[in-house]
């Protein structure tokens, strides 16, 4: 073994042209074979961790398309799912602004997140989209309710997407544009309904996604999307909403339930999105 250090190390020094000291003893010369052989595995490693990121990159190539109202992101999906998908854009500053926000990475992260409303929402991506319940008092308590508005717009809550249906519970456009009004910037407020317990069809649910994404991305919002209680409609909305960030059905279905864990109302039900047609729109969403 000493035989096969020093030789080495002896090659080593020659192909820089410096020789080792006469001097020098057997032990440091092994010493110094031995650190430089740890330096040569160190190369390597890197080597061929640099050869796997570049394999990767061409099996995984973006391509860019002009063409207005057409994908501008295609990709296939690779098992790290650090890519985003994107359908549909209508700026190419559109997809700037969620590759700096941070958008293309997956959504787990740190446990730490911003502050919440209450304990009935959990933040989907931090300070861009919560989801949860309907953001009123529960019975007919203004003051309640333009307390827990306020909340919410405490929280950054500038777009109100809801998905409950007209009448079945109190309408609440009126406290948010009241509470908003000494506020920077405008509080929005859009309805798409789906019906209790149900689904939407494809064109429904893309006009629900294309709304969350273009208020984030394009008018710089922080979205609360929500139905009733914050499970069926709102999980169904929240699970279609992360498969086109790339997810698969079931990935996605899993996320939702690991972010719905963060609300008070995971006690009420073991699942969100709730009924057996709601999952599997999720499973099979692809728009």
């Amino acid at each position: 073994k000493t035989i096969t250090l020093c030789t080495v190390h002896t090659m080593l020094h020659s192909h820089v042209h410096v020789q080792p000291p006469k001097h020098a003893s057997a032990i440091h010369c092994i010493t110094r074979s031995i650190v430089l052989l740890l330096l040569l595995d160190v190369i390597s490693a890197i080597t061929t961790n640099i050869q796997e990121i570049r394999q990767q990159h061409r099996q995984h190539k973006l391509t860019f398309v002009a063409q207005y109202r057409q994908p501008i992101v295609n990709h296939r999906r690779n098992n790290n799912n650090n890519f985003i998908v994107v359908r549909e854009f209508k700026k190419a500053s559109f997809l700037t602004t969620m590759m700096l926000s941070g958008a293309s990475k997956p959504l787990r992260g740190p446990d730490v997140q911003p502050a919440r409303p209450n304990e009935s929402t959990y933040w989907v991506i931090p300070d861009k989209l919560i989801a949860g319940e309907y953001p009123t008092a529960r019975g007919r308590h203004d003051g309640e309710t333009r307390e827990k508005i306020g909340r919410y717009l405490a929280c950054g809550v500038s777009f109100f997407l809801d998905l409950t249906q007209e009448g079945e519970k109190e309408a609440y456009e009126s406290y948010i544009q009241k509470e908003g009004a000494t506020r920077e910037g405008a509080i929005q407020y859009c309805r798409i309904p789906i019906q209790d317990f149900g689904i939407p069809d494809k064109k429904t649910m893309s006009r629900i996604l294309d709304t969350i994404d273009e208020a984030i991305w394009e008018q710089n919002h922080t979205v609360y999307v929500h139905c009733r209680g914050g499970i069926g409609r709102t999980g169904t909305a929240v699970g279609c909403f992360l498969v086109r960030r790339g997810n698969a059905g079931e990935e996605a279905l899993e996320e939702v339930n690991r972010l719905f864990q963060n609300s008070g109302r995971s006690r009420e039900s073991w699942s969100s999105p709730e009924t057996t047609e709601q999952i599997d729109f999720v499973r099979n969403w692809n728009d």
